[in-house]
């Protein structure tokens, strides 16, 4: 998914990392002047500088604006990967722009892609690509993984609200009418049952499989007689009695 400029609770985070406080090529500090960020390098610059990239490193650079162009996954993982610090300790030669000594822009454009073109720029990009190209994929299967988690949960408890025998026709890509019988009235008993709550149906199981006495009456009464007469005898009487 797209979203519209950089995440406004990402940015924070993203301007604490060591040396994105200013510009990566001039060094502006000015408050709001970070505009543009490079996806090839993952820095943050400020608007003059974001467009002399443009101008001479478009492919390499990889320019968007901060608020008005739209960012994926893949370019936000880049900013948090990447960071001025690391780019300047990467390429340790690499001057400040706005330097005292005025040069003319010819020679400003030869010195940025002296820079920004060299086996070093180059190597420092390659390197940041398949760190950001490995944690995409990490984020893309972890979030698979919990999608395909959400399913099966989701499966598992409309399961359980569902009458077990249509779940087994279709899990067996079986219809009912495939059966012989099954809709006949000797079926009765399978379709009361598939139409019943499991709790009631459970409750009746129970019940049936509960042991039933029926006592004769002259038993029943010898049995009262016997209780009777141990409640009237002594403890020595009662076990000789018993």
């Amino acid at each position: 998914s797209l979203f519209p400029g950089f995440p406004l609770k990402c940015l924070p985070i993203v301007k604490l990392f060591a040396g994105n406080h200013c510009c990566v090529d001039c060094g502006d500090q000015t408050a709001d002047a970070l505009e543009y960020g490079s996806i090839g390098y993952g820095t943050l610059l400020c608007k003059d500088c974001a467009c002399r990239h443009t101008s001479n490193t478009h492919e390499q650079s990889n320019i968007k604006s901060l608020t008005s162009d739209h960012w994926d996954l893949h370019s936000i993982l880049s900013l948090f990967e990447g960071g001025n610090a690391k780019m300047l300790e990467y390429i340790k030669d690499k001057p400040r722009w706005r330097s005292k000594k005025k040069t003319s822009d010819a020679e400003d454009v030869i010195s940025f892609k002296q820079i920004y073109l060299s086996k070093a720029a180059t190597a420092y990009r390659t390197n940041l690509a398949k760190k950001v190209d490995l944690l995409y994929q990490t984020r893309m299967e972890a979030l698979r993984k919990e999608e395909y988690l959400r399913e099966q949960q989701t499966l598992r408890r409309n399961i359980r609200k569902r009458n077990p025998f249509i779940h087994v026709f279709e899990m067996n890509d079986v219809s009912q009418k495939d059966i012989p019988g099954i809709n006949n009235s000797a079926n009765i008993g399978f379709r009361k049952y598939a139409a019943r709550p499991k709790a009631e149906v459970k409750k009746e199981e129970e019940q049936s499989l509960a042991p039933s006495y029926h006592a004769d009456p002259a038993q029943l009464d010898l049995i009262k007689e016997r209780i009777s007469l141990r409640r009237t005898m002594g403890p020595s009487t009662a076990t000789e009695f018993t």
